[in-house]
């Protein structure tokens, strides 16, 4: 689903290149924001 969105955001914001650069940008931002949630829960406070 989200390489899906990725997709269409990129064909939208870059024309043809965006069917690569979309995804690509969505799945890294994707993973840090899942990393850097997932280091605030193991944190000890």
């Amino acid at each position: 689903m989200i390489v899906l969105l990725g997709v269409f955001g990129g064909l939208l914001a870059f024309g043809f290149i965006g069917l690569f650069i979309g995804p690509t940008l969505l799945a890294v931002a994707y993973s840090l924001l899942t990393d850097w949630v997932g280091s605030e829960r193991a944190r000890p406070r």
